[in-house]
């Protein structure tokens, strides 16, 4: 039994999704083409805070047929529901307006037929956010006495698992969420069980009954949609689990690659490991891991071969480097998915009625939208303002250096004695400024409306995105060294790592 699996996460439309949300939707299509058997999902964090976002609620948007009805996160779900999306797990971001404007975006409203698949995750608890509430099916775990439900029959709702049918064979689909919800963004009553801590043993052991629920309903093949925000802890986790057969890691931004695979043009052009990532599960059993960038700008691609018990035939993967990647939603590879000519593209993978036509009008319109703010000039700047995620979360950048001393400046009269700002990198999303044709970083280039070098109400918006605000507070030197402790305690790479104004530090 082969199986196509096309996944994307970290979802988290800004200015580059404009661009790129059409060209992943067009490779989604193409790739169909190609397998009978193709299941899409998302691997979470289906929105966050920040312009796309609000560009969903303008009523200039009403006039979509696939929005109807304009809200918060709306355009976003819209590119989710016009890719073809089956199934997604539940990330952090789509929490951090709180649990009401989250629902919203996903519950239907008049023309709006909202998420048009099940969200999936098995470690929350919304019992008491009477939002969130409201749209959770209860599903039994009594093995044959009732069945989990297939996808297509909870469109729009919360659920622990579902199942989905492709040439015949069961596949079934569990999701998890970060433990760290509550630390990373602001649900209103929603819990992720647990929270607070990344227990892996514990996590094992609500996903397993799942499995096993599975299994007894005879899907024999199982996905993880698991938003752990850290590859590591899914590789672990694998270890954990029996029958769980390939993980969608999301919440990282890790990127996997093979040979052949290339970067979308703008994003750092580094793979943290092999594509899919092959390991074990707690019985030596294969399991395979797989993971992109966010941003809409790459769509992982796993054709995997299974036996007749269900298991992942490793031993063919050799065979499908070309297959199997992460695919940059580039004009080059929609060609190339297509089987045609790259000046042919427009007619084809972009003709009328096509995912990626529409993904586009969703894109323009929204753009549309976006157009004004940038034409709002806040500042200048000669050079590049770093933010890209792999720097800000490991070194010392300029933007972080601008935001951090933004933040001094914000509460400057408030005390009579100097301060020092701390902002954490997760807060950060994106830099401001050009790439050249050989990926130079440079300022920001001269638009209609806007000159040279100008820093926009929208650039701000757009790499603050996950901001969460100031807090000030009073501390002591030891204070101060353990906030920063803290900071480098998960190493370079983390959401947690320091941008810093008003001092300078050194750690090993």
């Amino acid at each position: 039994y082969t199986l196509q699996l096309l996944h994307y996460g970290d979802a988290e439309a800004g200015e580059l999704a404009l661009e790129a949300a059409p060209g992943l939707a067009a490779l989604v299509e193409g790739f169909e083409q190609q397998h009978e058997r193709t299941l899409v999902v998302m691997g979470g964090d289906s929105f966050l805070a920040g312009p796309f976002l609000n560009a969903g609620a303008d009523p200039a948007l009403n006039a979509l047929a696939a929005v109807g009805v304009a809200a918060p996160g709306r355009a976003n779900l819209a590119m989710h529901n016009l890719i073809g999306v089956e199934a997604a797990a539940v990330g952090h971001h789509e929490w951090d307006l709180g649990s009401g404007v989250f629902m919203e975006a996903v519950a239907p409203e008049g023309a709006w037929g909202g998420a048009n698949y099940p969200l999936v995750s098995l470690n929350l608890d919304s019992q008491n956010d009477s939002a969130a509430a409201a749209r959770v099916t209860a599903v039994a775990r009594d093995d044959e006495a009732s069945a989990v439900p297939e996808a297509s029959t909870v469109r729009s709702r919360l659920v622990p698992a579902t199942v989905v049918v492709k040439g015949g064979e069961k596949i079934g689909l569990i999701g998890v969420t970060t433990p760290l919800l509550a630390q990373l963004s602001r649900p209103t009553g929603t819990v992720a069980v647990g929270g607070g801590v990344v227990d892996l043993d514990a996590l094992a052991q609500l996903i397993q009954p799942w499995i096993d629920e599975l299994e007894s309903e005879g899907a024999d093949k199982i996905v993880l949609l698991s938003h752990l925000r850290d590859l590591e802890l899914e590789r672990t986790l694998a270890g954990k689990l029996r029958g769980a057969d390939v993980i969608v890691a999301s919440g990282s931004g890790a990127r996997l690659s093979d040979a052949d695979d290339v970067a979308y043009p703008g994003q750092e052009a580094v793979a943290v490991g092999s594509y899919p990532l092959v390991t074990e599960d707690r019985e030596g059993t294969p399991v395979l891991i797989v993971g992109t960038q966010g941003g809409m700008a790459h769509l992982g691609r796993l054709v995997v071969d299974f036996d007749l018990e269900g298991r992942v035939v490793v031993e063919t993967l050799a065979e499908r480097v070309a297959d199997n990647g992460a695919f940059a939603a580039t004009a080059a590879q929609v060609a190339a998915a297509w089987g045609v000519a790259e000046d042919a593209v427009e007619a084809t993978a972009y003709a009328p009625g096509s995912r990626g036509a529409r993904v586009r009008e969703v894109t323009e319109a929204v753009r549309g939208v976006l157009e004004a703010k940038d034409r709002e000039v806040y500042g200048y700047t000669a050079v590049h303002l770093e933010g890209e995620r792999a720097r800000v979360r490991s070194e010392e950048t300029n933007l972080g250096n601008l935001t951090a001393d933004a933040a001094l400046a914000a509460v400057a009269g408030l005390w009579s004695e100097g301060v020092v700002s701390l902002r954490h990198a997760g807060s950060v999303h994106g830099s401001v400024g050009s790439f050249g044709g050989d990926g130079e970083r440079a300022a920001p280039e001269a638009a209609p409306g806007k000159p040279a070098g100008a820093v926009t109400r929208l650039d701000v918006e757009s790499v603050l995105r996950g901001d969460h605000g100031v807090m000030v507070l009073e501390t002591t030197v030891a204070g101060l060294k353990a906030l920063l402790e803290h900071g480098v305690s998960q190493g370079a790479g983390s959401a947690r790592y320091p941008q810093v104004g008003g001092l300078q530090m050194a750690w090993d």
